[in-house]
């Protein structure tokens, strides 16, 4: 999929706005960093990574900024209640950033919103030891292996082992 309006636009900000440059240099790192002049028929994923590079060259300069270790322990916890297992990069990451605390990408928080995305984060985690966060799919088998259900057309559900076997083939015991 092809870049949207809104990356375009928030792209644009970040390098005039946050970053302060001109758009000969704005063109200038785009060329150096990513071979291309315009961001217009770019895909979505090369979108999201412009947005990240020029989120943290901002984040850099920034006083407040948040630390690398705050990054890594976000992402770090953020695997044990991400439902895709980082499948998708960070994109439920993002969104729960951006619906918690109105950011972009980790790289956007202040220190003070990373110790509350940390808090919220293990909040989630309680949650799902206690078996009351009802979003991750994720269960035991029998044999206490991870397993997800899988809900058929009939209504019926199916609980499959994600535990490989030698032939890399689950078979839901």
């Amino acid at each position: 999929m092809k870049i949207t309006a809104k990356q375009i636009a928030y792209i644009h900000t970040l390098a005039s706005k946050k970053l302060g440059w001109s758009n000969e240099e704005y063109k200038e790192w785009l060329m150096d960093n990513y071979n291309i002049d315009s961001i217009k028929e770019i895909e979505i994923a090369v979108a999201k990574r412009i947005i990240s590079d020029l989120a943290y060259k901002d984040a850099s300069q920034r006083v407040d900024k948040i630390t690398l270790k705050q990054i890594g322990y976000i992402k770090y916890l953020w695997l044990s209640v991400d439902y895709e297992r980082g499948n998708n990069g960070d994109t439920l990451l993002s969104t729960f950033l951006k619906n918690k605390f109105g950011v972009h990408c980790i790289e956007d928080l202040s220190p003070d919103q990373a110790r509350g995305a940390i808090a919220a984060i293990k909040q989630m985690q309680r949650g799902y030891k206690r078996g009351t966060h009802t979003s991750n799919p994720f269960v035991l088998d029998k044999n206490g292996n991870e397993a997800i259900y899988v809900y058929l057309a009939d209504g019926s559900k199916l609980l499959l082992s994600l535990q490989k076997t030698s032939n890399n083939t689950d078979h839901g015991n």
